[in-house]
Order: C-alpha cells, then sequence, then structure tokens
C-alpha cells in the first residue's frame, strides 16, 4: 500500500515528459507516437499474418509467395478454442522492449498509448466485429501483490474505456506457473493445465475479447478460452500488443 502511494506521488509531482511510446523521442503529446515508429506499426499490418494464431509469417521461407493464409502449424491441423488472434506487432525490436518496460519495469505511464494502438487494431479487424465484453488474462493474488499490477488488466481497462466494452473479471489464475520462457507449446500446456477458474460472470453465448500482453505459442490464451467456454461463451477472439514470428 505505501509503496503504490509513493508511486501515485511520483507519477503527480514528476509526470512522465511527452514522449513516443516506443523510441522515447519527444512529442508534443504523451498518446503519440512519432513518425518512425507510426510507420513501424503499419508496416506490421502489411505483413502477412497466420489468419487464426495470428503470428507473423515472415521470415518462413516462400510465406510471400504461399497461397495458404494460415501458417503450417494451423494449417496441418492445429485446432483451438478461440476463433482467431491479432497483436499490433511482432515481439521484436522497440515494441518488445515497451512490452518489457511495462510489464517488468512499472513503465505504467505506457498503458494509455499502447491500449491506443490495440483500440486501433480492434477497429480494423473484422474478427473483433460485434465483441460484448472484455477479460484480462488474469495474475495469481500473490504475483499481482509482488509487482503490483497486472500489466493486461492495466491494457483491458484502458482499451474498454476507449472502445467503450465493459471488462470482466471472469477468470481467475489460482495456480502459480513456472517461467514459460524457452518452452514449446506442448510443454506451456502442461504447465497452465488447471491453473485458470471460472469467476462467476455470465458469460453464455457472449462474444469475448481476451487481451494480453504477448501471444507466443498461444497456450495462455488458448488455456483461458477453454475455460470461458465451460462458463458457456461463444465465440473468443485474442488481442496482445506482440505476436512472435512463426519458426
Amino acid at each position: 500500500m505505501l509503496r503504490k502511494l509513493i508511486e501515485g506521488l511520483t507519477d503527480l509531482l514528476l509526470p512522465h515528459p511527452p514522449v513516443c511510446v516506443l523510441c522515447g523521442v519527444r512529442r508534443k503529446q504523451v498518446a503519440s507516437l512519432c513518425p518512425l515508429c507510426r510507420n513501424m506499426i503499419e508496416s506490421y499490418r502489411c505483413e502477412p499474418v497466420c489468419k487464426l494464431c495470428g503470428r507473423y509469417l515472415l521470415p518462413y521461407p516462400g510465406a510471400e509467395d504461399i497461397f495458404s493464409d494460415r501458417c503450417p502449424e494451423c494449417s496441418s491441423g492445429g485446432s483451438w478454442p478461440f476463433a482467431a488472434a491479432r497483436s499490433a506487432g511482432a515481439y521484436e525490436g522497440l515494441l518488445k522492449e515497451a512490452v518489457r518496460q511495462l510489464k517488468y519495469y512499472n513503465a505504467r505511464w505506457m498503458v494509455g498509448p499502447l491500449a491506443g494502438l490495440l483500440a486501433e487494431l480492434y477497429s480494423g479487424e473484422e474478427c473483433f466485429a460485434g465483441a460484448e465484453i472484455i477479460v484480462a488474462v488474469p495474475m495469481t493474488v500473490k504475483k499481482q501483490r509482488q509487482r503490483g499490477y497486472n500489466q493486461a488488466e492495466l491494457l483491458a481497462q484502458e482499451l474498454g474505456k476507449i472502445i467503450k466494452l465493459p471488462v470482466q473479471s471472469a477468470v481467475v489464475k489460482v495456480i502459480d506457473t513456472p517461467s514459460q520462457v524457452g518452452l514449446s507449446r506442448s510443454e506451456r500446456e502442461a504447465n497452465l493445465s488447471g491453473v485458470f477458474n471460472l469467476a462467476g460472470s455470465d458469460l453464455r453465448g457472449k462474444k469475448i475479447v481476451v487481451v494480453d500482453d504477448i501471444f507466443t505459442t498461444g497456450s495462455t490464451l488458448a488455456a483461458v478460452a477453454r475455460t470461458l467456454t465451460v462458463g458457456g461463451a461463444g465465440e473468443i477472439v485474442g488481442l496482445t500488443l506482440a505476436a512472435g514470428r512463426y519458426k
């Protein structure tokens, strides 16, 4: 509680200067991207992505010339408990560093600008049409107390304000999991087995947007989606700041 009070006073007395949220160059408005970073985000939207999982296909050999709109994993019969997933850009370079700063270094001033990127993506992708609820990927109570915040929840709350959708805590995480870094999809799925529970919201037939910071193998989003499906949810789509490139 004391730490949060000190952080709040620091933000009030020493507000973050108006800079580009990705590269740090000074801007007139905090929520704006510099021209170079804006071009970078726009270039990601021109890249081929898997229609289902949303991972970036380049530099997968022949991705620019393939006729399929799915990555090899999804086109070979791999199934997901969600209808689609999309991200604002690839998990690399400046976007990767921005996600890391938000996630690990208490850079909560980034939430507004980064949620703005999610809102742009939401408005431009057909898969999100008709969504009724936003759900953030949860953390355990213990982990959230240690970190002081859940970056996915902060993004979801800000996104909800922008696109005028309610945010519900429909899922809780009841078991802390070891680090997922470097694990395969099957290893991550085993890691996440039984760690999410429903929180009692009425989800019957509703289309839900699940918000997280990163999509790597898709195991976390899939685990949350399965839990929501048990609760009677209709279509589920994922929305993240960054996604990996198919390898």
